[in-house]
């Protein structure tokens, strides 16, 4: 009976003592927070959306009288946002987004232990945008859909991001970064389908060395199969639609500047372009000379035919038509590569995302490198990268051969180190010239009046070179139009009663 007892005693001591020490174990946490009491937890979100958190002393001492901004000015982003803010721009919300007085102690702001505190800087785009809003023009986009934000505000964005510590940017920052950047990606249809090459401007050109010129032509509508518009139509032929036909651009002149000048410069632009316009034409690109060594060296950096500077040429040509003539029409721009030793030539456009960067100032011209280096990130192949391929930003381009209305001859009318008439030009003038005065008149069926023959001089003036030379001379704008009026109708092949006036 005694041992019964004992062991019944002992089943309900065990007992107890498990109670006992469960109670312990459930009741830690609760006596820890106790402990902790005097002590908070406040979550700190930054202007770039990472978040940190800090402890704060609750406990009223005298020692512990640390304002608000005190205590967040020990974290480094603090000190970094201070360069390019002041501290009366730096504000501080709460939960409820109601601004906080950042000199007294979260005691008496009243935080709670997790309250959230919002760090708010003033934005900088008017800090930048107000210094240089006087001096700095509206930036022109080519292409708007693929604009981003200011390029000078994505540079300071970005440069305080790299100033603060790593690893506390959140995937939100992260997004909005890459949203900030462009992304290049190869670019596989252009605005023009194929350039026809005036053939005896490619020979003048081709006189070895490194040149740059001009092209000047017109831009037109043809049926994308060009044997399909020479089969014989019937009743049963289906009729052509919008589908059919495509953009080419042909070169009809070519304007290569003296030694004195230089393409680049597009000081003598304003003068050729007006000339051009009297003749019916507009420029439609460029073309450059390169030596065959440059294409055959072994160096990777040298594996492309565009350099970082004739990209940034032909992007910037680019944007000078679209603002002259509209972004349709201006973006249909040709750029063609020729290598001296024996001519061969291929034919470029740019793209689009190349020609948005150029206007917003992103690349940088580096004679140094084939490689096309940024002012900030691009996105290429998913990853953010300063230097960029030339490769990326052309699109290739069919090229054709033809015979071009102001080309006169292979070899070229003016002299290359003054702009001047080469003697050749000058005497085949004059020739012409004295054979009008001296050949008798023919009167004409329909006038009256006698005409002379004038076939002759006005097949000397088809050449775009000559008659820039002799629009300086004459210094008339009336009496050059009117001559380029007769020139352009001569060429176009309306020959019968065209006379010079």
């Amino acid at each position: 009976m005694r041992r019964s007892v004992n062991s019944k005693h002992l089943g309900n001591s065990s007992c107890s003592i498990m109670l006992l020490l469960l109670f312990l174990f459930l009741a830690q946490p609760i006596i820890n927070a106790a402990s902790d009491a005097s002590s908070i937890i406040l979550r700190i979100r930054w202007p770039n959306g990472s978040m940190g958190k800090v402890a704060v002393n609750t406990k009223k001492d005298e020692n512990n009288n640390n304002s608000l901004r005190s205590i967040i000015s020990n974290f480094p982003q603090y000190s970094s946002l201070l360069e390019g803010e002041s501290k009366e721009k730096l504000k501080i919300h709460d939960d409820n987004n109601i601004l906080l007085d950042d000199t007294k102690s979260p005691i008496e702001l009243g935080l709670k232990h997790g309250s959230l505190l919002s760090i708010i800087s003033s934005s900088p785009t008017k800090s930048i945008s107000k210094s240089n809003k006087k001096n700095t023009p509206p930036l022109f986009h080519p292409f708007p859909d693929l604009a981003k934000k200011d390029a000078r505000q994505v540079r300071y964005n970005l440069a305080r991001q790299r100033q603060q510590r790593k690893g506390n940017a959140s995937y939100g920052d992260l997004l909005e970064r890459q949203s900030n950047l462009h992304t290049v990606d190869p670019q596989g249809k252009g605005t023009i389908h194929r350039v026809y090459m005036c053939a005896t401007a490619a020979q003048r050109f081709n006189a070895g060395g490194h040149k740059k010129a001009l092209l000047l032509g017109t831009v037109q509508r043809e049926r994308k199969n060009a044997a399909a518009g020479s089969r014989t139509k019937t009743s049963l032929s289906s009729q052509p639609t919008e589908d059919d036909f495509c953009p080419v651009a042909k070169v009809h002149a070519l304007w290569e500047p003296p030694d004195a000048e230089d393409l680049s410069s597009l000081k003598a632009w304003s003068r050729v372009q007006k000339l051009a316009s009297y003749l019916g034409i507009v420029p439609i690109g460029w073309i450059f000379s390169y030596d065959k060594e440059e294409e055959d060296s072994d160096d990777d950096e040298k594996s492309c035919l565009l350099s970082a500077s004739e990209l940034l040429f032909g992007a910037q040509l680019q944007i000078q038509q679209m603002k002259q003539r509209g972004r349709e029409e201006g973006a249909k721009i040709v750029t063609l590569a020729m290598q001296s030793s024996d001519g061969a030539t291929e034919a470029f456009q740019l793209s689009d995302v190349c020609v948005q960067m150029t206007a917003e100032g992103l690349l940088l011209d580096s004679s140094s490198s084939i490689l096309v280096t940024t002012r900030h990130e691009v996105i290429v192949d998913g990853r953010e990268t300063k230097e960029l391929d030339p490769l990326l930003c052309l699109v290739n381009t069919a090229l054709l051969s033809h015979e071009g209305m102001y080309v006169l001859s292979t070899k070229s009318t003016i002299k290359k180190k003054t702009g001047t008439l080469t003697l050749k030009t000058r005497k085949a003038l004059l020739k012409a010239l004295e054979e009008e005065e001296e050949s008798p008149p023919k009167k004409s069926k329909n006038k009256s009046a006698a005409t002379k023959d004038t076939s002759s001089l006005l097949s000397l003036l088809c050449d775009f070179s000559t008659l820039l030379v002799l629009d300086k001379l004459m210094g008339d704008d009336t009496k050059t139009e009117e001559l380029c009026q007769c020139v352009s109708k001569w060429a176009r092949g309306q020959k019968k009663g065209t006379q010079i006036p």
